[in-house]
C-alpha cells in the first residue's frame, strides 16, 4: 500500500530514576520489535519524543540536572543497544523537540540530545518543528535546518512534526499584518479561540517549500493526517481537540492543506481545488483566489470574466491577486486541462461581500 512506519515506544518528556522504569521501558521496546519485526512496513524503531525536552527528565524537576541527563543518556544507550541487538537491519532514531525560541537554553538542550546520535547508539535524528505555529516565522525553519546540517554532517536529520492547526470553519486573509501578530494576542494564537483554515495553508506551503529544497533530509512528517482527541486542549473554539489535521476528526471535512499536499505528491488524479471554499463571508469585493493543481496550468473565470492563467506561486500553487466579486451571486470556476484532453474544474458559488 506505500505505507512506511516509524514505530515508537511511548517514552515521552520525563523518566523516572528507578530500575523498574528503565526495565519497564526496555521490555516494552523488546516486546514492539519482536512483535512487528517481519512487518515489511517499518523502516526504523523510534526510542523517544521530545524526552527531556524542557530541559529536565523528570516530571518534577528532582535531582540535578546533570544527573538527570546521566540518567536519560543511560537510558537511550541501553534501548539503543537492545534495539541493535534484536534487529541489526533498521536504524534507530528519535523525536527531539525542536524549539528554537528558547536560545541559547535551548541550544544546550538540542546539543545534549543530538549527542546520543555520537555517543549512545542512535543511528538518526529528527525534530517536531512547529515554526510559524508556536514560535518564530516560518521561514526560520531553512536557517534552522541548514544550522542543524553544518553543525551534524555525520547524523543523519529528519523532520518528525510540522505544521499547525485549523477550525476549517474559520477563515481570515493572511497577509503580513496576520502573520506579524501571530501569538501577539490571545486571540490569534496557537493557544487561542481563532485558527483560521488559511494560516495552516502558510504554514504547510511555507514549510514544504523549504523541504523540498533540502533533499538531505531523510524523511519528514506532516503531523497530523486527523485531528485528534486531547482532553487537554481548547483551542480553535474545539475543546479537547488537537486541530493540526488535514482532515477533520471525523474523517468527514478535507480541510484545504490536504489538497496542497496532493497537488504535490499525487500525479494520478489530476484535479484543481479552489482553496477558502468555506470563506463565504468576505469584507473586501477584491480579493486574492488560490488554487492548488498537479496539472501545470490553471485558468480561472469569475461571473464570466476571464482572469486567465494564475501564477504560479510555488509547484502545485496558483494565484490571482486581485479578483473582483459581487455582493452576491458569484461564480468562481477554475479550470486545467488534463492529459487526457479533458478538464479538470472546481466550481464555488457561496462567496458573498459583507462590507
Amino acid at each position: 500500500m506505500g505505507l512506511v512506519i516509524w514505530a515508537e515506544i511511548p517514552l515521552v518528556n520525563f523518566m523516572s530514576l528507578t530500575e523498574e522504569f528503565s526495565n519497564n521501558t526496555e521490555k516494552q521496546l523488546t516486546e514492539m520489535i519482536k512483535q512487528n519485526y517481519n512487518h515489511p512496513s517499518i523502516v526504523t524503531w523510534g526510542l523517544q519524543n521530545e524526552f527531556g525536552g524542557r530541559g529536565y527528565y523528570t516530571p518534577d524537576n528532582s535531582g540535578s540536572r546533570e544527573d538527570q541527563y546521566a540518567a536519560a543518556t543511560e537510558l537511550i544507550k541501553r534501548l539503543a543497544t537492545t534495539a541493535e541487538e534484536l534487529d541489526p537491519n533498521r536504524p534507530t532514531t528519535h523525536a527531539i523537540q525542536g524549539n528554537s525560541s528558547r536560545d541559547p537554553e535551548y541550544k544546550e538542550i538540542l546539543d545534549r540530545h543530538l549527542a546520543w546520535n555520537e555517543n549512545a547508539g542512535v543511528d538518526i535524528a529528527s525534530f517536531n518543528t512547529y515554526f510559524g505555529w508556536y514560535y518564530n516565522k516560518a521561514g526560520d525553519l531553512a536557517q534552522y535546518l541548514d544550522t542543524l546540517h553544518e553543525e551534524n554532517p555525520n547524523v543523519p536529520l529528519g523532520i518528525s512534526e510540522y505544521g499547525g492547526g485549523a477550525n476549517p470553519y474559520q477563515h481570515d486573509v493572511i497577509d503580513e499584518d496576520f502573520i506579524n501578530n501571530w501569538n501577539k494576542e490571545e486571540k490569534l494564537s496557537s493557544r487561542g479561540p481563532i485558527q483560521p483554515e488559511e494560516y495552516q495553508n502558510y504554514l504547510h506551503e511555507s514549510a514544504w517549500s523549504i523541504i523540498s529544497e533540502r533533499p538531505w533530509l531523510w524523511a519528514t512528517h506532516v503531523w497530523n493526517m486527523f485531528d485528534f482527541g486531547v482532553s487537554g486542549k481548547n483551542e480553535a473554539s474545539t475543546p479537547g481537540i488537537n486541530t493540526k489535521g488535514l482532515v477533520s476528526h471525523d474523517r468527514q471535512t478535507k480541510k484545504d492543506a490536504f489538497y496542497f499536499y496532493k497537488s504535490q505528491w499525487n500525479k494520478e488524479d489530476q484535479f484543481v481545488h479552489i482553496t477558502s471554499k468555506r470563506f463565504s463571508e468576505r469584507e473586501d469585493s477584491i480579493t486574492p483566489v488560490k488554487v492548488y493543481s498537479n496539472l501545470e496550468e490553471v485558468t480561472l473565470t469569475v461571473n464570466g470574466i476571464d482572469y486567465g492563467k494564475g501564477t504560479v506561486q510555488q509547484p502545485g500553487l496558483f494565484i490571482w491577486e486581485s479578483v473582483e466579486l459581487k455582493e452576491s451571486g458569484n461564480e468562481v470556476i477554475a479550470t486545467a486541462e488534463k492529459e487526457d484532453g479533458t478538464n479538470a474544474t472546481d466550481t464555488v458559488t457561496t462567496w458573498e461581500v459583507t462590507e
